[in-house]
């Protein structure tokens, strides 16, 4: 692109699991340059196999050459960039002591305060699921805080912040700290139903004394999504190739982002981010818990507003792992299984496919029995890579569809085939890297009999981005409000509709994949 289609031109980053995206959108709202750069791990970082975490220093120098890589493939000046807005992975931390260095920054697959998590849900396992809408604790801040008192007492004594991943890489940039309120509840820093910093998990009697934990999230201030969170300092946006003083808008959670990016502000409105993991959300008036915490609550970007959530679990990683089994690290092993989806029939030839993927359990966190089921003896089936392609596409659909049935029973607002004024929803937006393939719309389209919607292609994917460049939008002023700018969102989606003799099939094929998953939920591991 030109300098004049990008002179209002937004950097949004998006800061995964594995890697940070980086991505500029014009004003039209297309991605008009992209580049990443992986995030490094520090090998055994404690002797502790679930242990995970990033070597922070060099985590700054890939945030400054992601930028500056971006920025480059856009051919933009430093001048055309309005503003950098940054989304990221949930429950990813970095502890920073009194100067702003790092002590400690980990993703959300950092599991080494399992039993810590655990000592806390035993103790106030319900009263921390009624605050935060988050379980098991061991994913959350407050536990990998009581490990660090444990296991890393003189580091945990330097901390004097707790910042969400996000809200650290905005630090970086500006050099002020501050929590953005969704994705300190997220972390499980937040009570979500007002807004404040959660109360702490232990008051001594049992032998952990937290206050100290609730004391370090009141030491930073919280801020809006849509509220800009600073300005790049010299010595950062020289590093960067950015203007000195740029715009910094930390977005928020990347599901909550991926969801305005669809177009999603009002309540019943229904958003599926099909990336690594398949993560369902739809907004709600007021925080939406299940009776038995199976599924999870937080805050929308938007305050007065909420996000229910049941998610699928593995997807697109799971997909990932059968395509390299399948096809080995060909370069097109994943158009190769987009052609076999297309080519197998409803049903896969009997096939079904349990790989990850299915109803959100979060009160029942741990691993299971899965797998391939097919018709046997082979010598009389027709099963080939097509048929397990399209086993595993399908069994993705067939968790949706088992996730969204769990929020229609906690919202009251079910999807229909049918937009009504009752029902504005309707249908549920579709973004993520799942989307990559055109085969998968239709089938979870079929699978759920309502119409998916999609974002202009090759945007879909990253969806995240899109929806941070539209709250940087807003902090900007482009935008009056988010509602505006969800419209803006839900005006760019196109719909595809379920086809009435296949939703038929697959109605039958679910009842089946379903009725197959809870006899495996029975078999333990």
């Amino acid at each position: 692109g030109s300098a004049a289609v990008i002179r209002r031109g937004i950097m949004a980053i998006d800061a995964g699991s594995s890697a940070l995206r980086c991505h500029i959108f014009a004003e039209d709202g297309r991605s008009i340059a992209s580049s990443a750069r992986p995030w490094p791990l520090i090998a055994a970082a404690e002797p502790y196999a679930l242990a995970r975490e990033w070597d922070a220093p060099r985590m700054q120098r890939s945030l400054s050459a992601a930028i500056a890589e971006c920025a480059a493939a856009a051919a933009a000046k430093p001048a055309d960039i309005a503003a950098v807005a940054i989304a990221s992975q949930r429950q990813a931390i970095a502890f920073i002591d009194k100067r702003g260095n790092p002590i400690y920054a980990g993703p959300n697959l950092d599991l080494r305060a399992l039993f810590e998590g655990g000592e806390i849900d035993e103790a106030r396992g319900a009263e921390i699921y009624a605050a935060t809408g988050h379980s098991p604790s061991f994913l959350l801040a407050p536990a990998k805080l009581r490990w660090f008192q444990r296991h890393r007492p003189a580091d945990c004594a330097r901390v004097a912040r707790v910042l969400p991943l996000a809200d650290w890489l905005a630090f970086l940039l500006t050099g002020d700290a501050a929590c953005e309120r969704a994705l300190a509840g997220e972390a499980g820093m937040l009570n979500i139903r007002n807004g404040d910093w959660l109360a702490p998990a232990g008051d001594g009697n049992d032998g952990n004394d937290d206050s100290g934990i609730a004391a370090l999230f009141a030491a930073t201030p919280l801020r809006s999504a849509f509220a800009i969170a600073g300005k790049t300092t010299a010595a950062t946006a020289r590093a960067a190739g950015l203007a000195p003083k740029t715009p910094v808008i930390v977005s928020g959670p990347d599901t909550q982002c991926g969801l305005l990016g669809l177009g999603a502000t009002a309540p019943g409105d229904t958003g599926a981010l099909t990336g690594w993991s398949a993560a369902i959300q739809r907004i709600t008036a007021s925080p939406t818990l299940s009776p038995d915490g199976a599924t999870w609550a937080g805050r929308f970007l938007a305050d007065g507003k909420w996000v229910a959530e049941s998610s699928a679990g593995d997807a697109g990683n799971a997909y990932s792992w059968l395509a390299r089994t399948l096809h080995g690290d060909a370069p097109d092993r994943f158009a190769r299984m987009n052609a076999a989806v297309a080519a197998a029939p409803p049903g896969a030839d009997g096939a079904m496919a349990f790989l990850g993927s299915g109803r959100m359990q979060a009160n029942k966190p741990g691993m299971r029995i899965g797998g391939f089921i097919f018709p046997t003896p082979l010598t009389l089936s027709a099963l080939d890579r097509a048929s397990l392609a399209r086993a595993a596409m399908e069994s993705i659909a067939f968790a949706l569809r088992a996730n969204i049935t769990q929020l229609d029973a906690l919202t009251a607002a079910p999807l229909t085939a049918s937009p009504t004024t009752a029902n504005p929803a309707s249908g549920v937006a579709l973004g993520g890297g799942m989307t990559r393939s055109n085969a998968f719309a239709p089938i979870l389209a079929n699978a759920l009999d309502a119409p998916v919607s999609l974002p202009p292609a090759p945007d879909a994917p990253d969806i995240s981005a899109f929806g941070a460049a539209l709250c940087a939008a807003v902090a900007l002023g482009d935008f009056a409000s988010p509602d505006e700018a969800a419209a803006y969102a839900k005006a760019r989606l196109t719909p595809i509709h379920p086809d009435a003799r296949a939703a038929a099939e697959y109605r039958a094929l679910y009842a089946r994949w379903q009725d197959a998953a809870e006899r495996l939920r029975e078999i333990s591991v």
